[in-house]
């Protein structure tokens, strides 16, 4: 799906995107222009980030929310800058983008810079039945939070985002947390659910951001030291699916 200087408005859901942009490395879904919805789509296997907003000419209040992203060799959500228009920032984007210092970043950045969640901590620890993540965002932002199942080799810090698990509200200084229960120790859903989480803050004047490095939840044992858990995974290698049908065109002899 690929939106350049488009006309209007479009809302992209409840797709299966997978396996494109094999011949051009890109993005699955690549949008232009405001008021862009992309929700409730599976987007996986794609050689490049999963959904790229462009900042020129201009790309404000793209909503990107409750979709599952995996196999991915880039972000899931990544806002490029007006400083990188080579033809390369138009198929897989430009990476992280650094925390916005200036209100002339809104200008700049696609979704009008809206700033990337940011985890108080590195890892954050069950007690009691119960872990607690804290962060920062954009006053007044809606912060989702998912499971990260798999890391891209390519954004080294980040994967895909694989499921959502909870929403959470940032207040008037930016800060959001939220608690989390029903996890065990070595428990296998525990470890699916809480290994390692991922948020994207959405705002409604500028829409969805990137999504924040991953941090990675552990328990204790009695003595208060830190239990090794299950971590996200690399890529793995599968096999591209092959095409089965004969050409459209006559094949030279």
């Amino acid at each position: 799906v690929y939106l350049f200087k488009p006309t209007g408005a479009v809302s992209i859901r409840n797709n299966q995107i997978k396996y494109n942009g094999r011949r051009l490395r890109r993005a699955a879904i690549y949008l232009m222009g405001d008021d862009h919805q992309v929700i409730g789509n599976q987007i996986t296997n794609q050689p490049g980030p999963g959904v790229v907003v462009a900042a020129y000419p201009e790309s404000d209040r793209n909503i990107i929310q409750d979709n599952q992203f995996a196999a991915l060799e880039g972000l899931s959500i990544d806002l490029v800058t007006r400083d990188h228009t080579g033809a390369r920032h138009y198929q897989v984007g430009d990476g992280p983008n650094p925390k916005r210092d200036s209100p002339n970043r809104r200008r700049d950045t696609g979704n009008n810079a809206v700033n990337t969640p940011r985890w108080l901590a590195v890892e954050f620890f069950q007690r009691d039945g119960q872990v607690s993540l804290d962060g920062l965002a954009d006053p007044g932002s809606e912060v989702d939070i998912y499971v990260v199942d798999q890391v891209s080799p390519k954004t080294p810090g980040y994967g895909a985002l694989s499921r959502k698990i909870a929403t959470a509200e940032a207040d008037q200084e930016g800060k959001f947390g939220i608690s989390l229960s029903n996890v065990q120790p070595g428990d296998y859903l525990s470890a699916i659910a809480f290994g390692a989480a991922s948020p994207i803050a959405t705002h409604p004047d500028y829409g969805t951001s990137e999504p924040a490095v991953t941090v990675v939840v552990r328990a204790l044992d009695d003595q208060g030291n830190s239990i090794e858990t299950r971590s996200a995974t690399t890529l793995p290698n599968t096999a591209k699916p092959q095409c089965t049908s004969s050409p459209v065109g006559r094949v030279p002899l």
